[in-house]
């Protein structure tokens, strides 16, 4: 689902944002099992931090430049080695290289957990619940849309909206939504199941 080339800092990759998948993950497991259909706080905040990481990251995954240099700014007295910089960058600090430059990662890493707290606030109040279909397929989109996520082919946490059952046509429509949100792809166990999008995929086939 997050595709990037080094957009954000190891230590965040490794550290916080793999917690909220991790959390995220056990959830949606429970959910495919049909052990959880009805969240409480606990669900709702990680729910709310995934779709807000997933969303805050497809925002930021391209980057103009991997290394920038601000100006005035020289390097420090005593380069860092390789080793000694990706040592410090797996433990979350920042550093800086001989020349004075500094990856443009960890810069977006804090750009990124500022957009996440903005999107949270503003998801605070809003409930999850869960869809399911029984003769369709979701599609997932690049960068997510309209509170909706994917958990399995047939499995959808929604926002605002009760749990229960959807029919091929509303998978359609759902799939037509995320579609158009999409920007450089999408993917599916198998795009000719997803309803609502087969003129795209018969364009894409002939492009």
């Amino acid at each position: 689902m997050f595709c990037a080339d080094r957009a954000w800092s190891h230590g965040a990759e490794t550290g916080w944002m793999k917690r909220m998948e991790d959390d995220f993950q056990a959830l949606a497991q429970l959910v495919i099992l049909n052990l959880a259909v009805i969240f409480e706080s606990p669900e709702e905040n990680a729910i709310r931090d995934f779709y807000t990481l997933w969303h805050a990251r497809a925002e930021r995954r391209n980057l103009p430049v991997q290394y920038v240099k601000p100006n005035g700014v020289l390097g420090p007295a005593t380069p860092l080695t390789a080793d000694e910089i990706e040592t410090l960058e797996k433990n979350g600090y920042m550093t800086t290289h001989a020349d004075g430059s500094f990856a443009y990662r960890d810069l977006n890493t804090a750009s990124i957990s500022i957009r996440m707290w903005q999107l949270h606030e503003a998801l605070e109040s809003e409930r999850w619940g869960v869809i399911v279909t029984s003769d369709a397929e979701f599609c997932v989109p690049d960068t997510p849309a309209h509170g909706i996520i994917p958990i399995s082919p047939s499995i959808a946490l929604v926002r605002n909206t009760s749990s229960g059952r959807v029919t091929r046509a509303n998978v359609g429509e759902i799939n037509r939504a995320m579609f158009a949100e999409a920007t450089s792809y999408v993917f599916a166990r198998s795009l000719a199941a997803c309803p609502g999008i087969e003129a795209e995929i018969q364009s894409m086939e002939w492009s």
